[in-house]
């Protein structure tokens, strides 16, 4: 599958950011388990809706 610039597909953001969990979370200065609470509420509430993730994030 593959998306608009700006969009990640709910299948990839979610592998991704389990792969990433372990050293991100450090990072991020949560625990693991904030970390997994961050990531449901993100896939409860724009990805279940609209099956992608849409950075909102400007890329220059």
């Amino acid at each position: 599958k593959g998306g608009k610039i700006g969009d990640i597909w709910a299948a990839n953001l979610k592998e991704g950011c389990n792969a990433m969990k372990p050293w991100l979370a450090k990072l991020s200065g949560l625990t693991e388990v904030e970390y997994d609470s961050v990531l449901q509420y993100i896939f409860d509430h724009e990805i279940e809706e609209y099956n992608v993730y849409h950075n909102h994030h400007k890329v220059w």
